[in-house]
């Protein structure tokens, strides 16, 4: 299913089409559904003064009960770090199923007037935040894309928005003016420790032209072989060109370095200190079709991670959320495309 068109859409419209397909799917196995239902929605914020992660989960582990997280990490310019995992009881949650709405315990997230609206504050973390997100693009929605032992997933995105609000760290305030943001709501049925792992990028120009660009692949857990790759291009609201499986040619170099980084929740530094990572220097992406020729690189910098149970035997899950710098130059339905910025790449890979 595509949400988008070739012509200008109003807020109103882009609203009435983040409703129709960001809602809730929450289908546990405590209310009759699959067992291992997992669903988040995730917002990446680049500001001028920090970057903001905020993620709102629903994991269902298998033989176990529903277990609704917040995760916020947030980024200071010299790279350094803070953030946590809160995970609350189910009785904490009240969700609009079918809706975006969710409040989990004091935090909230809400759909109002084409803006997503977030207030949240970390339990162990002096961190609050309340922002509101309007929406800059069109969203899409991705048909199911395969994991190697499990039906798949599917995500819904919102490539580019407009962040504005106040962060409190420490008793210190910042603001947000129309800091550029990212969106995705995703969901499947799968076992984390699974036969799998990602590596998702997205790259926000930050020049007159507000190029987009999300970057996705799916591996089998060793990454020898890719299930599914893909490049998607937004050039201001409208959606440009989707390049995927053959049309892309992917390489990793060298090694970024984890020493140091941070890692969420804290306990699972004693549960799993391991810090060694297969996490790479950068990433190069070669995308072409007929005369459309995409050469993306990400420039992978410091990071913190979040340690995710494994469903499947012991250990851990280990996804690393990567502060990058996004370069893109070609060419895409005769248009010129050259533009570099911020980025994030997110991989998941097994613990080390």
């Amino acid at each position: 299913m595509n949400l988008h068109a070739h012509r200008a859409i109003d807020p109103a419209t882009l609203g009435a089409l983040v409703l129709q397909a960001d809602h809730w799917r929450r289908s546990p196995a405590s209310v009759g559904g699959p067992a291992g239902h997992k669903e988040w929605s995730h917002f990446c914020i680049f500001g001028r003064d920090l970057d903001l992660l905020i993620n709102f989960s629903l994991m269902d582990a298998f033989g176990a009960i529903e277990t609704p997280r917040l995760t916020v990490l947030m980024r200071e310019p010299g790279g350094d770090w803070t953030g946590d995992v809160d995970a609350y009881a189910s009785s904490a949650l009240e969700i609009d199923e079918g809706g975006v709405d969710l409040r989990l315990g004091p935090n909230r997230l809400r759909f109002r007037d084409g803006a997503y609206e977030l207030d949240l504050a970390l339990r162990r973390q002096a961190l609050r935040a309340r922002l509101r997100l309007e929406l800059a693009s069109r969203p899409a929605l991705t048909t199911s894309v395969p994991l190697a032992d499990g039906p798949g997933m599917r995500w819904f995105v919102v490539p580019r928005l407009e962040a504005s609000g106040t962060v409190v760290w420490r008793g210190g305030r910042r603001e947000l003016v129309r800091a550029p943001a990212y969106h995705d709501h995703d969901w499947g049925s799968f076992r984390w420790g699974g036969d799998f792992s990602w590596e998702w990028g997205i790259g926000l120009a930050d020049e007159a032209v507000p190029w987009t660009l999300v970057f996705q692949r799916i591996s089998d857990r060793g990454r020898l072989r890719t299930l599914s790759q893909g490049v998607l291009l937004w050039r201001g609201d409208r959606h440009l060109r989707t390049l995927h499986g053959s049309e892309l040619s992917v390489h990793s170099e060298g090694r970024t370095s984890t020493r140091g980084a941070l890692r969420v929740p804290r306990i699972m530094s004693l549960v799993s200190p391991g810090r060694a990572a297969d996490l790479p220097a950068r990433i190069r992406v070669e995308a072409r079709r007929g005369a459309d020729a995409l050469d993306i690189e990400f420039e992978l910098g410091d990071l913190a991670q979040v340690a995710i149970p494994n469903d499947v035997g012991r250990g851990a899950t280990i996804v690393s959320e990567v502060r990058s710098e996004v370069r893109v130059e070609g060419q895409v339905r005769g248009e010129p495309v050259c533009f570099e910025g911020p980025g994030l790449v997110e991989m998941n890979r097994a613990a080390a």
